[in-house]
């Protein structure tokens, strides 16, 4: 049986599902015949692709948020092995395929947005495209970046049991937003949902970590962990110990020990917090919450705790702040909150 298949300005041999088979392109079409044979090898042109990497969108002190994008009028519709992606590299000025890299999927043409993650702080890193089809492998033009130093914020004593930072993980000042994470991630990432969270399989009832009630774990899990370990804290890892999440408890003192009045400060609305203790403040900015790929800014305040709410483990305290309300909820896990760090 015979298939027809069209391919522009290309002129190659390529291995089809079905072994016994093999396309001949010589600039047009081209016919699929059958012929037995022990092994075929094929070559495209370099410029069969246009690979291009976007700047950074998003840079951290450990991580790295960008674009690719894949442009080609290659139509492949045979089962070639193929996989697209960023490589990168801290020593390697012209990063491959053999140095760390991370795949956005097969093949495709479009645009695809990836994290780089566990990257070293105040650190250069080098990166660009790749396309592997069948082994052979085609790069796009070199890029760099270099992550943050992670300057440490300020803290202010409020008379608490702990000592508050004045800026959210990832702001430069009282009134930035900062990163958004989902609860017990340490990473910002592009999409926020289920099937993204990394403490589960895809669900709200499968989760993997974290876990009090088995009718909410993976084929019944429970670990009965209630608060979260250091290396799945986002201010422990981004920061360094001593600092970490506010527990449930901690975000509750905050909110009694202090009188919370809603304003604007440098044109951005948020609660400024004042110690009833001994007068001391922080900003808290409205800086809204992430789920899915959409962002809610400048409506509420959500911010994440270190604890699980308990009866639902799929949940996690958090505080909430909105207008004239302020007080200890929950949430679901995956959504992107920003964090305000705590530490002795």
């Amino acid at each position: 049986m015979k298939k027809i298949f069209t391919l522009l300005a290309l002129s190659f041999m390529i291995l089809t599902a079905n072994a016994q088979q093999f396309i001949v392109w010589n600039g047009g079409k081209g016919t699929v015949q059958s012929q037995p044979f022990d092994s075929l090898t094929f070559t495209l042109p370099e410029n069969t692709f246009n690979l291009t990497a976007g700047d950074p969108n998003l840079v951290s002190a450990n991580s790295m948020r960008g674009y690719m994008i894949v442009e080609s009028n290659l139509n492949l519709d045979v089962n070639v092995a193929s996989e697209e992606g960023i490589c990168w590299s801290k020593k390697n000025h012209d990063p491959n395929f053999g140095d760390s890299k991370i795949s956005v999927g097969r093949y495709k043409t479009g645009t695809f947005i990836f994290t780089i993650p566990n990257l070293d702080k105040n650190t250069k890193y080098y990166y660009r495209p790749y396309i592997l089809l069948n082994g052979k492998a085609w790069y796009g033009e070199v890029k760099s970046f270099t992550t943050l130093a992670d300057e440490l914020p300020e803290y202010v004593d409020l008379g608490l049991s702990v000592k508050w930072a004045t800026r959210n993980i990832g702001a430069k000042d009282p009134e930035g937003y900062g990163y958004y994470y989902a609860w017990g991630e340490v990473t910002p990432k592009d999409n926020y949902e289920w099937s993204t969270y990394k403490w589960c399989k895809g669900s709200k009832n499968s989760l993997t970590k974290y876990c009090v009630s088995d009718t909410c774990g993976y084929n019944g899990f429970t670990d009965n962990k209630t608060t979260l370990d250091p290396e799945d804290d986002a201010a422990t890892v981004n920061l360094g110990s001593p600092w970490r999440m506010p527990t449930q408890k901690e975000i509750d003192e905050l909110v009694k020990g202090c009188t919370w009045t809603w304003k604007e400060q440098n044109g951005v609305l948020g609660y400024l917090v004042v110690s009833k203790v001994n007068g001391n403040s922080i900003f808290l900015p409205a800086a809204g919450y992430v789920y899915g790929h959409r962002s809610v800014y400048n409506i509420n305040g959500d911010y994440w705790s270190s604890s699980v709410y308990t009866s639902k483990s799929y949940n996690a305290f958090r505080l909430f702040s909105y207008d004239a309300e302020y007080y200890l909820s929950n949430n679901i896990r995956y959504f992107g909150f920003p964090i305000r760090p705590v530490r002795p």
